[in-house]
């Protein structure tokens, strides 16, 4: 039986209410068992502790073959297969590796079909594991037939790609599968468990659903495309039934809460990671001499950690945080210890934040023992110096009764005057209590969506139990489908994100261009912005676009997330690509001017481009009076500091010429 869960994901407490899922999607049965687990053999183990180690490369790959021959296990071929499209990232030289002959000494009994496989391994050399797509879709083939969960989703990514790069998967060439076989592999890989494929369905069905309503969008966008971009992209949307909403919030709820139960594993923060574009890549080392590093830190690390020395309570506080949850961006490992000292260090020096990470520490007995007492004076003392954040630290002891007498009222007294001061954590925290212990769905909902509307991502998964429930909240099925695909993209960010942005850093483009391809296809915006940039500065080792025509991809990336979420740059960026179009996009003025016009309340940069094209005539009729009046209250806005006042003289010049082009008109119309 499956179960679904109100989740906070906070450093302050987990209040779980848990539902009965109504279905499982079941579209179409499938051979394979989705209970299988991993081997245990000691062939397997080995093999495992080999991946996990400095190790000889080539004995890897015999012991996973083996162990896949040996254990008629779909996991060896499954790492294989990954290992074979994105690389293995921890290899060491030549002199530090470890060798053993334990594979190589290891009896199988078919031995036939392993001599098979080394034949086709040594037909198909893997330089250390650098990406070879055609291989790794053999590889992933095969794990699907063994049942391995994530295949079907990797295969759905590989077949989907192959019809953007050019060449993709090599001599294997295979005819665009149909729209039902497609979704067919992802609900094979949905009902064996996988997460990716539940992701996918949820990007695919919320993508057809939303194009079927934007259908002129839609339209103009694909009469842009070749033929073969047509289908592959929206026009069998407009023909084929999408899933009813209904029939996947199974789907989405599920994936839901294994992102929020990831995400609650390491701590509860959503990542932060850089762009591509502001990443300067590392000097790079070649495959083959590529060595595991001491942690690197970050410029601004040593200038925190400097300023933190000379007392800077501020600068303590945030080397707290860093180790707390550790900071890939700054190199700063996970240390408890080290976070629990800085803070400490903070709070000596009347820093708040850091009294209120103390008192979190202390009543969650994170690093230090459980310690209510300790707890409570911290987080006085914080709301003492202003930090009313803390008043949700107080509510948690009185929750629990950590070092006090339970009391829910106080509980509540606490968390309401939190959330007085929009703090989005305390807004759930509160909704969870009225909704379970306090028995008032109304106020649930009131304070579920309050936060939700700041992006808290709990929150927003919450509102789709709700939804489920029956209870009545302010949101259709769709939007519905919308926070949840937010709440899995945020840790697929996480996950995916920084795998990707390693191997840019370490100048491996193909690796990071297909994580992040993979990352775009289920509709992140982070990982589309990176591909843009990646295809913007193209590395003769990453793939090429269909037609050699890199617009062409960026296009139907920033198309498919702006679909998705209506989100401001993605649709400036395509109505930008669309205005100068290329060799396989053409140039279509009219719908610039649509998005353009889409976006102008919320993008100055938008109303600043469809001021221009009134001027000119591009797309519309030409304007002159009707461009003015965009451009007047664009500076009005900024003057009122509605938008960023760094827009008010270019309005205010821009405003100036179209002046001086009418009157010059009016003049040269008298002689």
């Amino acid at each position: 039986m499956k179960f679904a869960k109100i989740f906070i994901i906070s450093l302050t407490f987990s209040f779980l209410i848990t539902i009965t899922f109504q279905h499982k999607i079941e579209l179409e049965t499938y051979e394979y068992s989705n209970d299988e687990l991993p081997p245990n053999s000691a062939l397997w183990k080995h093999t495992m502790n080999l991946a996990r180690t400095p190790h000889n490369l080539t004995e890897l790959k015999i012991c996973l073959m083996k162990s896949f021959i040996h254990d008629k296990s779909s996991f060896p071929i499954f790492y294989l297969a990954k290992f074979t499209l994105f690389g293995y990232p921890k290899l060491v030289p030549p002199s530090n590796q470890i060798s053993s002959h334990y594979c190589d000494d290891f009896k199988i009994k078919n031995g036939k079909d392993f001599k098979k496989l080394e034949k086709m391994m040594k037909e198909n050399p893997l330089n250390n594991f650098k990406t070879n797509v055609s291989l790794s879709f053999t590889y992933f083939l095969t794990a699907h037939q063994f049942g391995h969960e994530d295949a079907p989703g990797y295969l759905y990514f590989l077949l989907e790609q192959n019809l953007i790069y050019d060449n993709f998967l090599g001599s294997i060439d295979p005819v665009m599968p149909s729209d039902d076989f497609m979704l067919n592999l992802l609900t094979v890989g949905a009902n064996r468990g996988s997460h990716l494929a539940k992701l996918l369905i949820l990007a695919d069905t919320l993508f057809c659903l939303k194009s079927k309503n934007d259908s002129t969008l839609n339209s103009k966008f694909r009469k842009q495309l070749k033929p073969s971009f047509q289908e592959f992209l929206t026009g069998s949307y407009l023909k084929r039934s999408c899933y009813e909403c209904s029939e996947i919030l199974t789907v989405a709820l599920q994936a839901g809460t294994e992102a929020l139960t990831y995400l609650q594993k390491i701590g509860g923060q959503r990542p932060s990671l850089p762009s591509f574009e502001s990443t300067p890549i590392e000097a790079h080392e070649s495959e083959e001499t590529t060595t595991i590093t001491e942690e690197n830190y970050s410029d601004e690390y040593y200038l925190l950690k400097s300023s933190a020395e000379q007392g800077n309570d501020a600068a303590q506080e945030t080397l707290g945080e860093m180790y707390l949850l550790g900071s890939p961006n700054h190199g700063v490992p996970r240390d408890i210890p080290q976070a629990f000292d800085f803070f400490q260090l903070g709070a000596e020096n009347g820093n708040f934040r850091s009294l209120y990470n103390l008192g979190l520490m202390h009543a969650n007995g994170i690093g230090v023992e459980v310690n209510g007492t300790k707890a409570k004076e911290n987080f006085h003392q914080a709301i003492e110096l202003g930090n009313e954040e803390a008043y949700s630290g107080l509510a948690i002891l009185y929750l629990h009764g950590i070092g006090v007498k339970k009391n829910i009222t106080k509980a509540v007294e606490y968390l309401e005057k939190a959330a007085k001061n929009g703090n989005a954590e305390a807004e759930t925290n509160l909704a969870a209590l009225y909704l379970d212990e306090l028995n008032n769905e109304q106020k649930a909902v009131f304070y579920f969506q309050k936060a939700a509307e700041k992006k808290q991502l709990s929150s927003m998964f919450n509102l789709g139990i709700l939804y489920m429930r029956g209870i009545a909240i302010n949101a259709t099925c769709e939007q519905i489908l919308q926070n949840i695909l937010e709440v899995c993209l945020t840790v697929d960010k996480l996950k995916l994100g920084e795998k990707a942005l390693t191997n840019y850093k370490k100048g491996y483009y193909e690796r990071s261009l297909l994580l992040s391809s993979l990352g775009a296809l289920v509709g992140s915006s982070y990982h589309s912005k990176n591909l843009d940039f990646l295809l913007k500065h193209p590395n003769p080792k990453a793939e090429v676009c269909k037609y050699n025509d890199a617009v062409l991809c960026r296009s139907i990336y920033y198309y498919k997330h702006f679909i998705l979420f209506d989100e401001v740059d993605c649709g400036l960026k395509l109505a930008d690509l669309l205005y100068y179009g290329s060799k396989n996009l053409q140039k279509n003025y009219e719908l610039s001017v649509l998005l353009y016009d889409k976006l102008a309340e919320n993008s100055p940069e938008a109303a600043f481009s469809l001021s221009f094209m009134y001027e000119n005539g591009y797309g519309v009729e030409k304007n002159l009076d009707h461009s003015r009046k965009i451009l007047e209250i664009l500076r009005e806005m900024a003057w009122e500091q509605k938008i960023s006042f760094e827009n008010y003289w270019p309005a205010l010049i821009a405003i100036g010429k179209l002046k001086f082009i009418f009157f010059w008109n009016k003049l040269s119309s008298l002689f």
